[in-house]
């Protein structure tokens, strides 16, 4: 019989090739000695209640959760030193790369974040077609 924390509810699906290649340009971004310091921020911050409470020292994480917090980290996380956001930086390094560069709906509701992981997303998908 397994135990409740090993059993996850729901359905596992594999990830598309350019989302998981986009993920990894993300987490390799992440590992950066530059931005180090600030990940683990990002990592505390996200399972803080594993550091703060007495049961955190008796259990960890479940992989799920970790891969959650990776995507905060990826996705929603602004560093406290002024550093751009590794979604920022993706776009940057991505615009030094691709030759089009897609138009952002503007609108009054968008976030400067909504645009970049919009922006991030059809850049990555555009030089994956020329690849292809």
């Amino acid at each position: 019989m397994k135990l409740a924390s090993e059993t996850t509810a729901g359905l596992w699906v594999p990830l598309v090739p350019s989302l998981d290649a986009l993920l990894a340009r993300l987490e390799s971004l992440s590992l950066e000695p530059g931005f180090a310091g600030q990940a683990q921020i990002a990592l505390r911050l996200a399972l803080q209640p594993y550091r703060e409470s007495r049961a955190g020292a008796l259990m960890s994480p479940l992989q799920q959760e970790t891969e959650l917090a990776n995507l905060l980290l990826y996705a929603d996380f602004y560093p406290q030193d002024g550093q751009l956001t590794l979604i920022e930086q993706l776009r940057d390094d991505a615009g030094r790369c691709a030759l089009h560069r897609p138009v952002i709906e503007e609108g009054p509701l968008r976030s400067p974040a909504v645009r970049s992981w919009k922006t991030v997303m059809r850049r990555h998908s555009v030089a994956n077609a020329d690849v292809g």
